[in-house]
C-alpha cells in the first residue's frame, strides 16, 4: 500500500504566511504613499487658497502643482489639481483687472476732488474780493508753472513766475481756440509752443486771456483747471472793466469841463477832482494825442493811462487829452505816445504843454498842446512826441507863452558854457559865419582871423552841439538863436 505523505503544516504556513507579509507590506506601502499625496495635495491647496487671499502671486504655487503631477497620484487628485490651478490662474488675472480698475477710479476720483477743491478756492477768492494777481498765484498753486494774464489789449494785468518773449505771444483772441461761436470758444485752452492759452471771453467778446508756461504736459482734470480758471478770470476782467468804465466816465466828465469852461463853479470843480484823487493846485502837464483807431478806443486807452498816472483823460474833438500830474511835458508826451501805442497797437502822435496850476491855466496848455501836435505832423514827425519846447523854433512859434531866452538856452547852451569858462569866441565866429552867408573864408575877414581858426573854431562848435548841427532844419534852428542873441539878454545857466 503506498504511503501518502501530507505536507508539513509548518512549510505551508510559512509559505502563506511569507506571501501573506509581502502583500500586506505593499498595501501598507501603498496606503502610506496614497495618505502623503493626499496630505500633499491638501497642503498644496491650502497654501494657493492662501496667497490668492492675500492678493499675492500664485505662480510659484502653480509651478509647484504641476511638478506634484509627476508623483505618482490618482487621476482624481491629479485632474482636482490641474482644475485648482486653472482657476487660480483665472481668478489671479481678474483680481489684477479689478486691481487695475480700482486703481483708476480712485485717480479719477482724486482728480474730480482735486478740480473741485480748485474750483471752489477760486470762487471764494472772487467772492472775497480777490484780484487778478489772487487767482493767478492760486492757479499756479495747483498747477505750477508759471501764469500771465492780459487784458483785451495784450496788456500784463498779473505775472506769477517767469514766461519768456512776452513779445512773440498772439494778441488775446487771435488763436484758433477763439474762433467759434458762443460757448464754442468761451475758455478754451490750446497750446502755442510749449504754453497753453485759455481766453477769458464774455459772450463774442475777448477780454483777455490766461498764458501757462512751464506746463507742456497738461491733460485731462489740469486741463480742465485751467480752463475753469479762464472763465474766473473773464468774470474778474468784466468786473474790472465796468467798474473802470464808470470811474473813466466821470474823471473824463471832469476834464470835459475843465476844458470847456475851468472857471465855471470853481469851488465845485476842485471838489470833484479832490474826490478822484486829482489836486489841481499842483504841477500838470496836457497831453495831446491822436492815432488811427476809432475816437472811443482812443479815449478808453487814454482815460485808463491817466488814471494809472493819477490825472485825467478824455477823448475831445477826435483826439486823446490827458491832464497829468507832473512838470516835464516832453517827458510826459513820449511816456503817453509809448503806453498807448502799446495798448493800441497802432503808431500815436502826441504833443504835451506845460506845466500849469489851478484850472484857469488848462484850456491854454491845451490849445498850445494841439498845436505842438500839429506842428509835428506838419514836421514830418509822425509817430513821435514832444512838448513846444522841444520843436526849436517851430515850437517857439506854437508856444502859448513865447519864451526866446529859454530857446536860445536849450540851443546854444554848450557854446555858451564854454565860451564863458575858457574865454573863447565860438559866439563871435557864429555870429560872423552866418553873416558871411555861412563862407569860413569869408567870415575869417570879418573876425580878422586866419581862415584855418575858423575851421577849428567850427569843429569845436561841431564837438559841442553835434555833428548834425549843420543839417539844414538844425542849422536854422541855430542861426535863429544867434540872431536872437542880439536882441534878449543872455540865457542864465
Amino acid at each position: 500500500m503506498a504511503r501518502v505523505t501530507e505536507p508539513s503544516p509548518g512549510i505551508d504556513d510559512t509559505g502563506r504566511s511569507g506571501r501573506a507579509g509581502s502583500t500586506h507590506s505593499t498595501d501598507s506601502a501603498n496606503s502610506a504613499n496614497s495618505a502623503n499625496s493626499e496630505d500633499r495635495t491638501t497642503r498644496l491647496a491650502c497654501r494657493l487658497l492662501a496667497a490668492l487671499a492675500a492678493d499675492g502671486d500664485p505662480r510659484p504655487l502653480l509651478a509647484e502643482i504641476r511638478s506634484a503631477e509627476a508623483h505618482v497620484v490618482s487621476p482624481a487628485e491629479r485632474d482636482a489639481l490641474r482644475g485648482a490651478a486653472r482657476d487660480a490662474e483665472r481668478l489671479h488675472r481678474r483680481m489684477r483687472g479689478l486691481a487695475a480698475l480700482h486703481a483708476m477710479a480712485r485717480a479719477q476720483s482724486a482728480a474730480v476732488e482735486r478740480a473741485a477743491a480748485a474750483h471752489d478756492r477760486l470762487a471764494g477768492l472772487v467772492l472775497a474780493g480777490g484780484g487778478v494777481t489772487a487767482v493767478a498765484q492760486a492757479v499756479v498753486d495747483v498747477l505750477g508753472g508759471a501764469l500771465l494774464v492780459r487784458d483785451g489789449d495784450g496788456v500784463p494785468l498779473a505775472v506769477v513766475g517767469e514766461v519768456a518773449d512776452l513779445d512773440a505771444l498772439p494778441p488775446p483772441g487771435a488763436s484758433g481756440s477763439s474762433s467759434g461761436q458762443g460757448g464754442d470758444r468761451a475758455c478754451r485752452a490750446e497750446r502755442v509752443g510749449d504754453l497753453w492759452l485759455v481766453p477769458a471771453t464774455a459772450g463774442d467778446e475777448v477780454l483777455g486771456d490766461l498764458v501757462l508756461a512751464g506746463r507742456p504736459d497738461l491733460s485731462g482734470p489740469d486741463l480742465g483747471i485751467l480752463e475753469r480758471a479762464g472763465m474766473v478770470a473773464a468774470l474778474l476782467l468784466l468786473l474790472l472793466r465796468t467798474t473802470a468804465a464808470a470811474e473813466e466816465r466821470v474823471r473824463g466828465e471832469l476834464l470835459s469841463d475843465l476844458l470847456a469852461d475851468p472857471g465855471r463853479d470853481l469851488p465845485v470843480v476842485q471838489d470833484r477832482a479832490r474826490r478822484l484823487g486829482v489836486n489841481l493846485d499842483h504841477a500838470h502837464c496836457v497831453v495831446v494825442a491822436e492815432a488811427a483807431v476809432p475816437r472811443q478806443r482812443l479815449g478808453q486807452a487814454a482815460a485808463r493811462h491817466a488814471r494809472l498816472l493819477g490825472g485825467l483823460g478824455v477823448q475831445h474833438r477826435g483826439r486823446a487829452v490827458l491832464l497829468l500830474p507832473g512838470r516835464d511835458a516832453g517827458a510826459l508826451a513820449r511816456r503817453c505816445a509809448w503806453a498807448l501805442s502799446t495798448a493800441l497797437r497802432r503808431t500815436v502822435t502826441a504833443g504835451a504843454a506845460g506845466p500849469v496850476r489851478g484850472p484857469s491855466g488848462i484850456p491854454a496848455a491845451h490849445q498850445e498842446a494841439e498845436r505842438c501836435l500839429r506842428g509835428l505832423v506838419a514836421l514830418g514827425r509822425t509817430g513821435e512826441a514832444a512838448s513846444a519846447g522841444e520843436l526849436g523854433f517851430v515850437g517857439l512859434l506854437l508856444a502859448d507863452r513865447a519864451d526866446p531866452g529859454g530857446f536860445v538856452r536849450a540851443t546854444l547852451g554848450a557854446v555858451l558854457d564854454y565860451d564863458s569858462a575858457r574865454g573863447t569866441e565860438l559866439v563871435r565866429t557864429l555870429r560872423a559865419y552866418f553873416a558871411a552867408g555861412r563862407s569860413p573864408g569869408r567870415a575869417k575877414d570879418l573876425l580878422n582871423v586866419h581862415v584855418n581858426t575858423v575851421v577849428q573854431r567850427l569843429e569845436r562848435v561841431t564837438a559841442l552841439l553835434g555833428a548834425d548841427w549843420r543839417r539844414p532844419d538844425r542849422l536854422l534852428q541855430v542861426e535863429l538863436a544867434v540872431r536872437l542873441l542880439d536882441l534878449v539878454p543872455e540865457p542864465p545857466a
